[in-house]
């Protein structure tokens, strides 16, 4: 299969969107703007400047939606491919996602501002280093997903559950612990899911936090160590000591039981008692404290000792630091102990992969962390993330992914020591062979995040969308992050009045979180490219059958982001993958806008690509549109409001001039614009074309709209429209003219053409049998030209009135202009009197159909029924009157003979009990109508 035009490069140069032209457009003026006119314009200088960064984040987020569209439509096309291809392309797609975001990151940061009011006005449209780094994140949660997907490959899982059979085979008590952390992460797939998180925890703070140094540690300015941060020790502790020891002239360890000890040796501050010794273990050996400098020395050496290990610094590395400076006792907290003879030093994991060797060291850890025993909340927090301990490491986490590495932390330790209490007892008893891991434990995680939202500590960053996504990514949340986000783009729509149209009203409460999200216009193009890449593989079925329509609200909350950029080429790409009756119904809302012909010739050449209805599509559009717009006029039982088309003048009924006039209403515009997709639909369509049209007439002249029934009649003209959708003409004029053509040869044509032409002539006789046969007359399709031309005769009447009532307007122009001409004025009037025998012909011709029996008799239902009969009513009689008005003047005018024609006419009229019936029930009683017809 072939790529789609729209992702190629030649189409968008050929079909640029409103938006684009506009940037183009702006581009040009603010090119002008920098060119210097003699000498520097600081007006114009400043304006190109204010301007620059809006066109450039515009152009940015134009190209960024591009490529994505481009990279998705490449990876639908591979329809036909296996399971495992399948997995492989969407690994590749996630990569590309991932490479966009880089490159748009890049971009950004290739563009410095040039002056100052260039910089502010970057800040004020938030195209700073916050975009960039938001981009950063954007492709840390691409890759991450995409890993995260490894877990779920169903032929992993498959191996995974083949090798748990025999998981513990081949260990023994000589195995390794790098042997052991391989065996179990083959096993157990939720602590491969762990280690990937943990990892990009571990690096994207590594990568974020600034250099750590004395300037970065916590307390450091309170610790009084001036320059040199380190190498000093508790030099405070050390004062204090040697100080009691001078004034005793003391040799030896100070003894803690001399009461005079106790009571001279305490800190000033507060007057607890100070340490006697210097070892590590002092303070809580002899329940005593050190000295305020000397606490927040330790506080700051154990918050570096925190930063080592949230930045996944390896055992080795950490131990190295506390040694080159001078903090030997305190590496030995980051043992190696280790019965791999070749330990994986440059593991971020080495410190969890010991604990195969240090049971006995982590149980202690854990204890002493979780104690109240510790000076330092940061040396319970160290001592909570060696033994993986949330509770201790919690009281010093700022951020939530300070929590999240805590949290993970502790719950893959806990998985991988379930594991070794299992492969101890394999080393008792050799015929254990099957592993079977615990229960899956990330609930807690999802717990976490449900209470982060509220926290007021970590609500704020809670509600940042990426944050919020990047939380549902360490959750493994995606069904209930896609249903939330459905309901909240409805949720959201309805509240803010901004395309409400799109969405059914939503009543499921969602979280701020997700409210927030889904205005944002990053995270609604990620959302919704993370949704198809999933449901493809298979792993959104469940949200899917809890609820198609949110899900579907996801690709509809970016169809209205391609909206608002003009991004319409696009959108078919994304409607192909709703629901097949959401289809029609957004894209009928959005595409009324798409009123250039060659780019409605681009949606429906898309529209076929993605197999989506066409006739559908044209249907919502405009069946929208006029309902949209008949809205404003109330309900339907509200009486209608047409106008009047004659006048009195001096007591002689004429034309008003001007009647109809041209349309002054932008709506009414756009109303007729989306009429014009009648164009696009196939023959097999027709009776809903006819309906549409017929339906649209219907609401523009009982509403009074003759100017934009004028323009639809122009626009959409039934005998150019049914040329090229069924290749025949079914106007009115046409039928009549070939009726005619037909009776002058009536002798040739067999018994089937005298009856199928008979049928076309009395529309009434053919209803009847289709009532008979309970069968809609616009519903069936047909290529028979009877049948077609049936289903054609509403809209050919009313069009055919519109017609007529523009032929009376030109007539009483002529005639307003030769009452204007000077009588001495031979030539002007010899030429003004030749236009108006040409206009009156022309009534002649157009009034001639309405004055038929059956005109504006053929109704579809009843509805339509009852607004034929009020446009009968009140228009035909105001057409006839204002005919007979035309003759009227041309018998003095022109010739007497047009006299005659007024008596005739009033004579067809009285013989017509369809006119009749009109007049009277448009109370045409007045005397003065009568004597004019007279």
């Amino acid at each position: 299969m072939q790529e789609p035009e729209h992702v190629t490069a030649e189409d968008d140069e050929s079909m640029e969107s409103d938006h684009d032209l506009i940037s183009s457009e702006m581009e040009d003026d603010m090119m002008e703007d920098n060119e210097p006119e003699n000498g520097t314009a600081p007006l114009q200088s400043s304006t190109s400047e204010l301007l620059r960064p809006l066109q450039e984040t515009a152009d940015r987020v134009s190209r960024q939606i591009e490529d994505f569209s481009q990279a998705l439509d490449e990876f639908k096309l591979k329809n036909e491919a296996s399971t495992q291809d399948l997995w492989e392309e969407t690994w590749v797609l996630m990569d590309k996602y991932a490479a966009i975001a880089t490159k748009r990151a890049e971009q950004i940061a290739s563009k410095s501002p040039r002056s100052k009011p260039g910089q502010k006005n970057r800040r004020s449209l938030g195209d700073t280093s916050h975009q960039a780094e938001n981009l950063h994140i954007e492709h840390e949660l691409w890759v991450t997903t995409a890993e995260l997907l490894a877990c779920k490959n169903p032929d992993l899982s498959q191996d995974t559950q083949y090798r748990q059979n025999t998981g513990l085979d081949e260990l023994h008590r000589y195995t390794t612990s790098a042997e052991l952390w391989k065996r179990f992460l083959e096993v157990d797939l939720l602590a491969q899911q762990y280690d990937i998180l943990l990892g990009k925890l571990m690096q994207w703070c590594r990568k974020t936090s600034p250099e750590l140094s004395e300037e970065t540690l916590e307390s450091s300015s309170k610790a009084q160590r001036g320059d040199g941060m380190w190498g000093s020790g508790h030099i405070y502790t050390k004062k204090a000591i040697k100080k009691q020891k001078v004034t005793r002239s003391h040799e030896g360890i100070l003894d803690t039981g001399n009461p005079a000890v106790r009571e001279t040796h305490v800190r000033a501050a507060d007057n607890t008692p100070l340490v006697t010794q210097m070892d590590p273990d002092a303070p809580l050996r002899e329940d005593a404290s050190l000295p305020m400098e000397d606490e927040f020395y330790e506080d700051s050496a154990w918050y570096a000792c925190w930063q080592l290990l949230r930045r996944g610094y390896t055992v080795e590395e950490c131990r190295e630091w506390c040694q080159d400076r001078n903090e030997l006792w305190r590496s030995l907290v980051f043992r190696n102990a280790d019965n791999d003879p070749n330990p994986s030093e440059d593991s971020t994991m080495q410190r969890i992969i010991n604990l195969a060797s240090n049971p006995e060291y982590i149980a202690l850890c854990k204890t002493l962390g979780e104690s109240e025993a510790c000076d330092s909340k940061y040396e319970n927090a160290v001592l909570g993330v060696i033994s993986g301990s949330h509770t201790a490491a919690a009281p010093v986490c700022k951020t939530i992914d300070d929590h999240l590495f805590s949290l993970i932390n502790g719950l893959l330790i806990e998985r991988y020591q379930q594991f070794l209490s299992v492969y101890r007892r394999k080393v008792q008893d050799h015929s254990l062979v099957e592993y079977r891991p615990q229960a899956s434990n990330i609930g807690r995680v999802l717990e976490y995040i449900q209470a982060a939202q509220t926290n007021n500590a970590t609500k704020a960053e809670a509600h940042q969308p990426h944050k919020y996504l990047e939380c549902v990514i360490m959750a493994d949340d995606f069904d209930h992050f896609f249903l939330d986000m459905g309901h909240a783009a409805a949720k959201m729509a309805h509240l803010t009045g901004q395309s409400k149209t799109l969405y059914d009203e939503d009543e499921i409460e969602v979280g701020e979180c997700a409210q927030i999200a889904s205005q944002d216009e990053d995270l609604i193009r990620i959302t919704v490219h993370l949704q198809l890449a999933l449901r493809r593989l298979g792993l959104l079925d469940q949200a899917y059958d809890l609820g198609r329509m949110a899900m579907d609200n996801n690709i509809v909350n970016y169809i209205d982001l391609l909206e608002r950029h003009g991004k319409y080429s696009l959108m078919p790409l994304y409607a192909s993958h709703m629901s097949a009756n959401r289809i029609p119904h957004v894209l009928g809302r959005v595409l009324t806008k798409v009123s250039i012909p060659k780019e409605r010739d681009f949606q429906m050449r898309l529209m076929n690509h993605y197999d989506i209805p066409g006739d559908k599509v044209i249907y919502r559009i405009c069946d929208y549109a006029r309902r949209t717009w008949a809205a404003q006029f109330g309900d339907r039982g509200v009486q209608p409001h047409p106008i009047k088309i004659t006048e009195y003048s001096d007591k002689i009924v004429r034309m008003r001039a001007s009647f109809i006039g041209e349309v002054d209403d932008n709506e009414e515009v756009e109303l007729v614009q989306s009429h014009e997709w009648i164009n696009y639909v196939e023959i097999k369509d027709w009776g809903m074309a006819v309906w549409l049209m017929a339906s649209l007439y219907r609401s523009l002249l009982l509403n009074g709209k003759i100017a934009a029934a004028k323009l639809l009649s122009q626009k959409v003209d039934l005998e150019r429209t049914s040329l090229k959708v069924t290749g025949m003409k079914l106007s009115l004029a046409a039928i009549v003219q070939e009726g005619f053509a037909g009776g002058a040869d009536m002798d040739t044509e067999d018994e089937a053409t005298i009856n199928e032409m008979t049928r076309v002539a009395s529309p009434t006789k053919r209803r009847k049998e289709q009532r008979d046969a309970n069968n809609h007359p616009l519903a069936a399709e047909s290529t028979s030209r009877t049948e077609l031309t049936e289903q054609s005769l509403a809209w050919a009447h009313l069009e055919h009135l519109v017609h007529a009532m523009i032929h009376l307007e030109e007539w009483q122009r002529v005639a307003d202009k030769v009452d204007a001409v000077p009588r001495n004025d031979v030539r002007k009037m010899k030429a003004a009197k030749n236009e108006l025998r040409q206009k009156l012909q022309h009534v002649h011709d157009s009034l001639q159909p309405l004055l038929e029996q059956d005109f504006l008799h053929y109704a579809t239902d009843e509805e339509e029924k009852e607004d034929l009969r009020l446009i009968r009513n009140h228009y035909l009689p105001e057409c006839v009157l204002g005919y007979n008005s035309a003759l009227y003047f041309a018998g003095f005018a022109i010739s007497r003979q047009h006299l005659v024609q007024c008596m005739d006419l009033a004579q067809e009229v009285a013989q017509n009990d369809s006119l009749t019936q009109t007049f009277v029930a448009s109370s045409r009683e007045d005397q003065s109508e009568v004597s004019a017809m007279r």
